[in-house]
Parts: C-alpha cells; sequence; structure tokens
C-alpha cells in the first residue's frame, strides 16, 4: 500500500491559513473604514453644532432652527447607526482572528506529524539498515566458518 502523503494536506492547510489570513485582512480594512466614517460623522455633527450656536447668537428663523435640529439630530441617528455597524465589524475581526488561530494552529499540528513521521520513516530505514549489515556480517563469519 503506498504510504498517504501528507504534503498534500500540508498545502491545504497551507491555502485554508492563507484565506483566513486575507478575510482577517479585509475585515480589520473594514473596521477601519467604519471607524474613519465614525470619526468624520462625529466632526460634522461638532461643526454643525458649532455652526448652529453661532447662528442662535446672530439669530435665525424658527424654520431655520428646525432643520438644524433635525439635521443635527440626524447625523446623532447616523453615528449611533455607524456604532453598531462598528461592534458588528470588531465581532467579526474577533472571528476572523479566531479562525486564523484554528487554522494556523491545525496546519502547525499536521507540520508536526508529518515531521515525526518522517523520523519515523527515517528510524525503520535505519533498523533495516542494522538488520541487512548484521545479516551480512553474519553470512560473511557463516562463510568463513566453513
Amino acid at each position: 500500500m503506498k504510504p498517504f502523503k501528507l504534503q498534500v494536506v500540508l498545502d491545504h492547510r497551507q491555502r485554508l491559513e492563507d484565506l483566513a489570513q486575507q478575510k482577517l485582512s479585509k475585515a480589520m480594512s473594514e473596521e477601519q473604514n467604519i471607524c474613519a466614517r465614525i470619526n468624520k460623522a462625529q466632526e460634522h455633527i461638532e461643526s454643525l453644532s458649532v455652526e448652529y450656536e453661532e447662528r442662535q447668537r446672530k439669530g435665525m428663523l424658527s424654520h431655520e432652527f428646525m432643520l438644524y435640529e433635525n439635521r443635527i439630530e440626524h447625523q446623532r441617528h447616523n453615528l449611533t447607526l455607524l456604532g453598531w455597524e462598528h461592534k458588528k465589524a470588531q465581532d467579526f475581526v474577533h472571528q476572523c482572528r479566531e479562525e486564523l488561530a484554528d487554522a494556523s494552529k491545525n496546519k502547525h499540528l499536521l507540520a508536526k506529524l508529518k515531521e515525526k513521521k518522517l523520523a519515523d520513516i527515517e528510524q525503520e530505514l535505519k533498523h533495516k539498515e542494522m538488520n541487512e549489515l548484521d545479516e551480512m556480517t553474519i553470512l560473511r563469519c557463516f562463510k568463513d566458518d566453513v
């Protein structure tokens, strides 16, 4: 029976680890994108608030007052939604990190198994070689005795 090649499985595990690494990288990029959007939304709320206060000091019409209030409330709502989106992105990044750790662990376990298997094969070959040397020595000694 032909021995099972562990290298094929090891290569597959390497590809799985690479895919998990790419997935994590993509998830982290998305999380950073959401953080940037959150920062931009916060800056926009701050600028609207400053502009609103300035306009209040100068005086404004009632419909302008309502427009500013609605716009600020809308931006706060968007910021809340982005916060939830950020939480989901963080959870996904955490999940991707766990998947990468599992893939890496599986690959390393298989690599150790391959090393052990190679060491076993080498030991078996040494044992066969020793048996052949012993047999040759016995035959030589037996031939000399005859």
